[in-house]
Order: C-alpha cells, then sequence, then structure tokens
C-alpha cells in the first residue's frame, strides 16, 4: 500500500546485503540455489501521496479479480510469466497488532495466505506455512514473544489471496 513504507525501505536492505562482494555464506547460498524477484513498490502514486490507493483513488490490493489498474495487471502478469513458488506480500505493522491475546506489541506478523473462505490446507498453503515457521524460528531470538498471527480473513479481491489461489504459496510479513 502506498501508505506502508517500511516494506520499500527493508528491500533497499536486502538489496544492499545481496549486492555486498564481501563472502557470507548466506548471500552466497542466496545466489547460488535461488532466484529473487522483487517488486519493491507496487503503488508509487499512493507513496508519493502517502495514502492506500493509486493516483485513481483504487486500492492495487483489492484489484486482483478486476485487474482495472495497470499496477494489478503487470503483478498478475509477473505471476503468471515467472509462475513462483513462493511469495512475500510485505506490509507494515499495525502498532495495534498484539502477540495473540498476551497484550503484548507484535514486532512482526505471519501468515500463510488462505485461497479459500473455509481456509483450506493444499500443498501450496502447507508450504507457505512452513516457510511461515521457518521465519518465525529465525526471527523469534531477536524478537522474544514479539512474533505474532496475522488475521486470517478471506478476502476474495485480494492479491495475496489470490495469488495463493492462482498457485504460488503466499507468506504475508506485517
Amino acid at each position: 500500500h502506498g501508505d506502508e513504507s517500511t516494506a520499500t525501505m527493508a528491500l533497499a536492505d536486502i538489496f544492499r546485503f545481496l549486492a555486498d562482494r564481501d563472502a557470507h555464506p548466506l548471500r552466497e547460498r542466496l545466489r547460488r540455489e535461488l532466484t529473487l524477484v522483487f517488486v519493491p513498490m507496487l503503488n508509487p502514486d499512493g507513496a508519493e501521496l502517502f495514502r492506500r490507493q493509486n493516483a485513481a483513488g483504487i486500492d492495487i490490493n483489492r484489484d486482483a479479480l478486476r485487474l482495472q489498474t495497470p499496477e494489478g495487471q503487470i503483478l498478475k502478469a509477473l505471476r503468471d510469466r515467472l509462475n513462483p513458488s513462493v511469495g512475500f506480500n510485505l506490509h507494515n505493522q499495525n502498532w495495534r497488532t498484539s502477540v495473540g491475546r498476551t497484550g503484548k506489541p507484535a514486532a512482526m506478523s505471519l501468515l500463510a495466505v488462505s485461497f479459500d473462505e473455509a481456509r483450506s490446507d493444499n500443498p501450496g498453503r502447507i508450504r507457505a506455512k512452513k516457510v511461515a515457521s521457518i521465519i518465525r524460528d529465525a526471527v523469534e531470538p531477536l524478537a522474544p514473544a514479539m512474533i505474532g498471527r496475522y488475521e486470517d480473513d478471506f478476502e476474495v479481491r485480494a492479491f495475496g489471496d489470490n495469488l495463493t489461489k492462482w498457485g504460488t504459496s503466499v507468506v504475508l510479513i506485517e
């Protein structure tokens, strides 16, 4: 969303890490074993105006079915062309989000995104759950007891939900 700049800034840090030429086992493994594709900002109009919608007043994240925005069309075409096994849907963490019912603020929330209202499992969603678990295990020592689970209400118009439906395992990171 245009009013959620944290993800773009975090990707800039990742780009800097990946571009560094010093030997680092993780960087070398990522380069050797993965093909990474990034969309650092899907809504530049919204970012400039610091609002969720693009310049036409449309929430791109809710344009997965109608594909009325150029941004939505590009994202769908990219997904169809690459057919990635895993996608990451990056957002800002809402300051009011807590870790379960503890009342403790969440530094990060994760979700293996659903593809239907029943929140069914299929191989892709199970893969997303495993990836989310790996992320949680890696981050937990840095933010003990501060990782939440994002609400998993199915949103029929949302890109994350539809990317999962179209065959890409999606992990939402708030």
